[in-house]
């Protein structure tokens, strides 16, 4: 079995004849180089997570379940049992894998988290944080006994992989944790303890290791090692992935409407990707969704286009929680203000909506909805298990205040 690996325009793989990397316009001659022919592992980021399964649901339906909770490729730590944890690959970064792949004679059959081959890779102990330098940010995956997290780091001058690496272990380490540092495909800055380097063929071997076996006494750690997945024929898309159209119509009563446009949509987007180009997959991928996402935002605001202040404000809404990577459960809306309203918010508002969201970043979704247009009254925040839940009435601040009218006139009627 054959291992593929993409971080933006970089590729590896790994093959019977060995490990090569290089740029992604290269992966053929890297493919022919390590020998590497016919099924491949993609071993791709991930956001892990713990799967909240609705009462009464059958075992065997949690992945389809999940699938139709969230766009993407899915692995699971093991299907029909508890706890299941999963990885959740984001669909732009599969296609675009799936694209190159195919173009260097290569069949994706499974998908493997780095962070999961990194800890079949090494013995890591109950209490593992994880660090991946991509192209423009940091994963950092963090696994203790009762808790896991994945969240994304911005990688800039001031933040290199030693600073990022204090920051991940600080509150395990201030509540008494001494947490192993996984440093994948990155050298060890001075002076850092607790921190082992994997090399990213490591990593890449570790993806072909056998799942550890799993008994009722494992720990998280264990059981997210064991995350992996089967590429199947690709599932519909959610609607949940076209919430610049889907969102406006489902507010406005054209849930018929929304359903037909997604589907046509998806279908419009399987068949554009069966005509990319190999070896330009990755870039006319992104290029393709984002000029669709326009298209849908402009076609929502053709059909909301006699609906008072929606028309505005909910693009404005969706737009900041999509900008966020959270989840909207419910809006409701628009509400007229009450006369304590200047108080909560802070500023005048002509109308309100209420909100509740799932986020891994309380702090940075609220402070979203305080500027460029929005103020926010936060009513409940709970991140006692992740995400957390937020509950927040919003309301828009840019107002249309009408003109005063004119003095009368000498002369005019009283």
């Amino acid at each position: 079995m054959n291992v593929l690996y993409l971080n933006g325009e970089e590729a590896a793989v790994l093959g019977k004849n060995g490990f090569a990397r290089g740029l992604l316009r290269e992966l053929r001659a890297l493919t022919t180089e390590t020998g590497a022919k016919g099924t491949a592992v993609l071993l791709s980021p991930a956001e892990i997570n713990r799967a909240e399964l609705p009462e009464g649901l059958p075992l065997e339906q949690a992945l389809d379940y999940l699938s139709s909770q969230r766009p993407g490729i899915l692995a699971v730590s093991r299907p029909g049992a508890v706890p299941m944890l999963y990885g959740a690959v984001e669909q732009t970064v599969f296609s675009a894998a799936q694209g190159a792949a195919k173009g260097a004679g290569l069949k994706l059959t499974q998908v493997v988290p780095v962070f999961s081959a990194a800890l079949r890779a090494t013995n890591a102990p109950e209490s593992v944080v994880i660090v991946l330098p991509l192209e423009e940010t940091f994963e950092i995956t963090t696994l203790t006994r009762n808790r896991i997290q994945s969240r994304p780091q911005a990688r800039n001058e001031r933040m290199d992989e030693e600073r990022v690496i204090k920051l991940a272990t600080a509150p395990l380490i201030s509540s008494g944790d001494q947490p192993l540092t996984l440093l994948i495909d990155a050298d060890v800055p001075e002076g850092a303890g607790h921190v082992q380097r994997l090399s990213l063929e490591e990593v890449m071997r570790g993806a072909l290791q056998p799942v550890p076996v799993l008994t009722e006494g494992s720990s998280l750690t264990q059981w997210a090692a064991g995350i992996q997945g089967t590429v199947g024929p690709q599932r519909k898309l959610p609607v949940g992935l076209l919430i610049g159209t889907g969102l406006s119509l489902l507010m406005l009563g054209g849930l018929a409407a929304a359903k037909a446009l997604a589907e046509q949509k998806v279908s419009e987007l399987q068949v554009q990707q069966q005509q990319l180009q190999a070896e330009a997959s990755a870039v006319q991928k992104l290029r393709s969704i984002n000029d669709q996402l326009q298209a849908r935002n402009e076609q929502a605001r053709q059909l909301t286009g006699n609906k008072g202040p929606l028309v505005s404000d909910l693009p404005l809404i969706a737009g900041r929680v999509t900008e966020q990577g959270a989840k909207l459960q419910t809006l409701a809306g628009p509400n007229a203000p009450t006369e304590n309203d200047t108080r909560a918010f802070g500023t005048a508002v002509q109308r309100t909506y209420d909100l509740t969201a799932q986020t891994n970043d309380a702090e940075g979704f609220t402070s979203a909805f305080q500027r460029r247009g929005l103020a926010a009254d936060v009513q409940s925040v709970s991140c006692s298990n992740l995400p957390c839940l937020l509950n927040l009435r919003a309301a828009p601040t840019e107002l249309n205040v009408d003109a005063a009218p004119a003095a009368p006139r000498n002369g005019d009627a009283k």
